[in-house]
């Protein structure tokens, strides 16, 4: 029988100072925790906290690796600018894995050859399953704030007991999104027959989206509902590639009017709905003739609609994800602890918004040092022992008083920690209990909200 936790909060503390450039008494950055610093490094510091970042910060991913990455930075700023953790600072040792799977092994294999054993990523949970047996011997202890899917679950999916050598995933399961399409895509209209009794699904050609199908796939035979595809997406395809699946997908709807489910990156996104844009009017279809409806690893409501407008160099030119229905989960809760963080990372980069993907990430840092903070041990078993303590404790601690959160983490409270990005359970597998679920239309170029699933609804069949 699987032995569920209770759903907690995970808990984080912001603080007003070190928010970015020099705080009121003119202390300069601390160097070598990113590659941004005045002093950039790549060598360990027996001194410091080292903490290896592995994320794509180049190639199709970098959307959501650069994101993370000055999140991190920002988390290890605000810890340095306090002292950092038992008067040691944190030095985030930062690696480019150029979105390529075999680099990500070796960027984290590289840095434990050093003697880092913690760390910030990957990106994918398919470049995380390149690095798998890593988390799984116990050799390394990461926290994703991007990798989400049931592939890199312990292999007993429901485990009866917790154990440090897994992966750690900041982010909602993709079980529970593919769950939230699968009910929306089902669920009944105002004449009370189903939204959508028969679709096409469309997803990118790796094995984390084709799991996140075969879950849809298999909520829709349940009900005895027709499902067809997956229909594959080659990771980074050509124009003509996508172009050649989006005409083959828009003239089987047009004849079925079925709907049309895409599971994709924000790129592959907005790449393939500029293809299905022009394969219905190649068709001469009006652009409402079938429902789509779209989630993705990553993708956020802003993003996609900046990302698949007609013309991407004019932010006002009319998005090709028009009429869309966007299944997103929620990791920008209006929360003390959100409006916290977004306030530090204006304050940091004020010429861009946090998303979900930064929010995760700043979380994922501040635990990965909170770890260290409630033991003095640089071993993997007993950091990730602390870790997934710090998601199961009684005394919720908040992202008003940094200080507080991490002085309660050195005299072992028992801790709750809740984030930027909102709620976060740790489960037996290392996945988390996860927020909400949203539900968006876009409407001349803008995200309307249609509602939302609440997460205890979502991941129990």
């Amino acid at each position: 029988m699987r032995r569920r936790t209770s759903c907690i909060a995970l808990g984080i503390a912001l603080v007003a100072v070190a928010c970015g450039g020099k705080t009121s008494s003119d202390t300069p950055p601390t160097p070598g925790i990113g590659v941004n610093d005045e002093t950039p490094s790549d060598t360990p510091d027996p001194n410091a906290i080292n903490v290896g970042v592995v994320l794509s910060l180049s190639g199709p991913d970098a959307v959501l690796g650069t994101p993370s990455l000055q999140a991190a930075q920002l988390a290890a700023e605000q810890l340095n600018a306090l002292g950092g953790i038992r008067g040691k600072r944190i030095k985030l040792l930062v690696h480019d894995d150029r979105s390529e799977p075999s680099e990500t092994r070796a960027a984290i294999d590289r840095l434990a050859s050093q003697g880092v054993v913690l760390g910030v990523g990957p990106t994918t949970s398919t470049q995380a399953a390149a690095a798998l047996d890593f988390f799984r011997s116990g050799r390394v202890l990461y926290v994703s704030p991007t990798a989400g899917s049931s592939i890199l679950d312990v292999p007993d999916a429901h485990p009866e007991s917790y154990t440090p050598t897994i992966l750690f995933r900041a982010r909602l399961p993709d079980s529970y999104l593919a769950t939230a399409v699968a009910q929306h895509a089902t669920g009944p209209v105002e004449s009370g027959a189903r939204r959508c009794s028969a679709a096409t699904i469309v997803v990118e050609d790796d094995a984390e989206s084709r799991a996140f199908a075969e879950r849809i796939v298999f909520l829709y035979k349940r009900l005895s509902l027709r499902i067809e595809g997956p229909m594959l997406l080659p990771p980074a395809a050509s124009t003509a590639s996508v172009m050649a699946v989006a005409r083959a997908v828009i003239g089987k709807l047009a004849v079925d009017r079925q709907c049309h489910i895409v599971i994709t990156g924000t790129r592959t996104t907005a790449a393939y709905a500029r293809a299905v844009e022009r394969a219905t009017a190649e068709l001469g279809l009006a652009s409402n003739t079938f429902t789509t409806i779209a989630t993705g690893l990553g993708v956020s409501s802003a993003s996609v609609i900046a990302e698949a407008r007609q013309n991407p160099a004019a932010p006002t030119s009319p998005s090709s994800i028009e009429g869309w229905t966007l299944v997103l989960p929620d990791l920008t809760p209006r929360t003390p602890e959100h409006a916290a963080f977004a306030s530090a990372w204006t304050a940091k980069y004020p010429d861009t918004a946090p998303d979900g993907t930064a929010s995760a990430a700043y979380d994922a840092t501040l635990l990965l040092a909170l770890a260290t903070a409630r033991t003095t041990s640089t071993e993997v078993a007993p950091l990730g022992d602390a870790l997934f303590a710090i998601s199961q404790g009684r005394l919720r601690q908040g992202p008003t008083d940094l200080v507080k959160l991490v002085d309660a983490a050195v005299r072992g409270d028992d801790v709750d920690y809740e984030g930027a990005s909102g709620m976060m359970n740790f489960a037996l597998n290392g996945g988390y209990t996860p927020n909400d679920v949203l539900l968006f239309a876009v409407e001349n170029g803008t995200p309307v909200p249609k509602g939302k699933f609440e997460s205890s609804h979502l991941g129990d069949e």
